[in-house]
C-alpha cells in the first residue's frame, strides 16, 4: 500500500512538474513578440539590453535553475541549461532575436534581415552591426544600434525580410527612469586645445525622416583656418547613454558633441617626429616597388612596405604573387594575418602605400618615439619641391595571438604620373579631442 502510494505521488509530481513547465513555457512565449515571415517560421523578438556591461540569457534564470536541478534524462526532453551571453565594454543597445519554426517549435537560423529602429518622431536609425551566438538547438541574432528612443513608453522596431516590412513595439525596459539635466551652451562655442581654437558653428539636420546631424566646424590657430591639416570624426551622446556616430532621437533636447580631430599628412610636423621611409618613384600600372625599412635601428615594429601603381596585387610573406594592370581582372580585397603569416590581395585604382607592422604586443613600438595608446601613423607625402601630396588612410587589419601584433597599414595617394618621385615619412600623430554640450537639432 506504500509503495503503491508513493508511486501514485511521484507520477502525479512528474504530471504536475510537466504541467508546471508547459505553463511556463507558454507565459514565457506569450511574452515575446514574434513577427511571422512567411515562410512557416517567425522572427522572435527576445528582449533589448543596453549599458557597459550587457547580459542576455537565451532562456529566464529561474528556468535555468530548474534544470540544473532536473535528472539527466530529462534534459533530453527539455534542453541543456543555457549559460547567458555577455558583452563587455562601451556598448551600443542591443536587440536580440531568435527564430521559431511555427509548426514545430523547433528553433531554426536567424535570417539577416534589415532591422532599424524608430524614434517617436518617425526617425530611421539603422543597426550599426551584428553578433550571433547560441547553440545547436538554439540560434540567437543581436542588432546593436547607436541610439533608441529611450524616453518613449514603447521602444519600435522596423523588420525588413524580402517583401515583407513590418513594425513591432515592445514595451521600453527603461520607461520611468531618471535622466540626468544637461544645460546647453549658445552657438558658436569656441574650445582650445592643443594650441588650436575648434569653433563648432552649427548643427544642421535634414527631413525628419532620417536622424544623420551635420557638424560645422572651423579650426583655428592664430587667426588661420586650419581646417585641412585634421581628419575629424564626430560623435554624439546624450543623458539617456546613446553614443552614435549620425544623431539622436526625437525626445532629445540636448546632446554632446565630441570632435575627435586627428592630423593628416598636411599638418606641419617637426622633423623630430617624422620617421623617413624615403624618396620613391610613383609605379606604373600593375607595378610595385619594394621599400626598406630600418625597423631594427629604430627599436620600432616596422616590418614590411611596398609602393604600388594602379591595379590588382597580392603579396604572400613578403613575396609578390600578382601584380597586374587595371585592365585584368579585378581581385577584390582579403588579408590573412596571423603568428606563422600573412597574406593581402586589393584593387588599388590610385597609388597605395602598404604598410605591415608586427611586433611583440607589450614593449614594441608601432614607430620610432614615445608611443600613445590613442596614437595613430600617418603617412606625409612630398614631392621633389617640396610641395604637399594629399594622402589619406583607407583602412587596416589587425591580428594578435596575445603575443605577436600584426597590422597592415593601407594608404592612398592621390593620383600622380608614373615615375614622378616623392618623399615618404610616417608618423605617429596624437588625436585632438573636444566636446561641446548644446541644443540638439531637430527637423520640423
Amino acid at each position: 500500500m506504500r509503495r503503491l502510494l508513493l508511486s501514485t505521488l511521484a507520477v502525479a509530481g512528474a504530471v504536475a512538474l510537466a504541467a508546471g513547465l508547459f505553463q511556463l513555457w507558454r507565459m514565457v512565449r506569450a511574452a515575446r513578440p514574434e513577427i511571422p515571415l512567411g515562410d512557416g517560421t517567425a522572427l522572435v523578438i527576445e528582449g533589448v539590453t543596453w549599458g557597459t556591461n550587457q547580459s542576455f540569457s537565451l532562456e529566464p534564470e529561474h528556468w535555468t535553475r530548474l534544470k540544473r536541478s532536473l535528472p539527466a534524462s530529462w534534459l533530453d526532453i527539455v534542453g541543456q541549461p543555457l549559460p547567458p551571453h555577455e558583452l563587455r565594454g562601451t556598448l551600443s543597445p542591443h536587440l536580440w532575436l531568435s527564430r521559431r519554426d511555427l509548426a514545430t517549435g523547433r528553433y531554426v537560423p536567424v535570417p539577416s534581415s534589415d532591422i532599424k529602429a524608430l524614434d517617436s518622431g518617425g526617425a530611421v536609425f539603422h543597426s550599426e552591426g551584428h553578433n550571433g551566438f547560441g547553440t545547436a538547438r538554439r540560434a540567437e541574432r543581436a542588432a546593436a544600434f547607436g541610439a533608441l528612443d529611450w524616453r518613449s513608453p514603447e521602444l519600435r522596431f522596423q523588420l525588413q525580410d524580402g517583401s515583407l516590412t513590418q513594425v513591432v513595439a515592445i514595451p521600453n525596459p527603461r520607461r520611468g527612469e531618471r535622466f540626468p539635466a544637461w544645460r546647453p551652451d549658445p552657438l558658436p562655442r569656441t574650445n582650445s586645445v592643443g594650441g588650436f581654437e575648434f569653433v563648432l558653428r552649427g548643427l544642421k539636420s535634414p527631413p525628419r525622416t532620417s536622424p544623420f546631424v551635420h557638424a560645422e566646424w572651423s579650426v583655428l590657430q592664430g587667426g588661420q583656418n586650419v581646417k585641412e591639416w585634421f581628419e575629424t570624426r564626430v560623435e554624439f551622446t546624450d543623458p539617456t547613454g546613446n553614443r552614435s556616430w549620425n544623431g539622436l532621437p526625437a525626445s532629445e533636447p540636448v546632446c554632446k558633441v565630441h570632435l575627435t580631430a586627428c592630423p593628416v599628412g598636411a599638418y606641419p610636423f617637426t622633423k623630430q617626429q617624422l620617421f623617413p621611409v624615403g624618396r620613391v618613384s610613383i609605379p606604373g600600372p600593375g607595378q610595385f616597388t619594394h621599400l626598406t625599412l630600418n625597423a631594427a635601428a629604430s627599436n620600432a615594429c616596422l616590418h614590411w612596405a611596398a609602393l604600388t601603381g594602379v591595379g590588382s596585387f597580392a603579396f604572400r610573406d613578403g613575396t609578390n604573387r600578382i601584380a597586374q594592370p587595371p585592365d585584368q581582372p579585378r581581385l577584390g580585397s582579403s588579408s590573412s594575418t596571423g603568428s606563422h603569416g600573412w597574406e593581402f590581395t586589393f584593387d588599388a585604382d590610385r597609388p597605395q602605400l602598404h604598410v605591415l607592422l608586427r611586433g611583440p604586443v607589450s614593449g614594441g613600438r608601432l614607430l620610432p618615439g614615445p608611443t600613445n595608446q590613442l596614437d595613430r601613423p600617418v603617412l606625409r607625402a612630398r614631392t621633389r619641391a617640396g610641395s604637399a601630396v594629399k594622402t589619406s588612410s583607407r583602412g587596416y587589419s589587425s591580428n594578435s595571438d596575445g603575443t605577436t601584433i600584426t597590422r597592415w597599414l593601407i594608404y592612398e595617394i592621390a593620383p600622380l604620373a608614373p615615375g614622378e618621385a616623392l618623399d615618404l615619412d610616417l608618423v605617429l600623430a596624437t588625436p585632438l579631442q573636444v566636446e561641446f554640450t548644446v541644443a540638439a537639432p531637430h527637423s520640423p
